[in-house]
């Protein structure tokens, strides 16, 4: 894994949707890299094959509502302090999905 080639005191920051994207079962991933991932890009959107960055989707949907497990990840995230909010694209009014996405956030996080 590239984190074992790196220094240990080298902090990460891990995007859920594309590692999700890319095959990761992200709440296990978060689990292998530890205390080590201290910020998470939170994005959401339906996952199928051939999703690339060269080709964005535009079909990104507010947190939750895909198909990335967030809630599981961020139960796994022992040392993330940061959850950012993003989209690559989205169809909708960009502010109302941050909202809405903020909303499942401080719900997700205080259960």
């Amino acid at each position: 894994m590239f984190a074992d080639l790196l220094d240990p005191s080298v902090l990460l920051e891990l995007d859920l949707y594309w590692a999700t994207a890319g095959g990761q079962d992200v709440a296990a991933l978060l689990g292998r890299l530890g205390d080590r991932v201290v910020a998470v890009h939170i994005k959401d959107g339906p996952m199928r094959p051939g999703i690339t960055a060269a080709h964005l989707p535009d079909d990104q949907v507010p947190a939750g509502r895909g198909d990335v497990p967030l809630a599981a990840a961020l139960a796994a995230g022992s040392a993330v302090e940061y959850a950012v909010i993003e989209f690559d694209k989205y169809a909708g009014d960009i502010f109302e999905g941050i909202a809405d996405s903020y909303a499942y956030l401080t719900s997700t996080l205080k259960g």
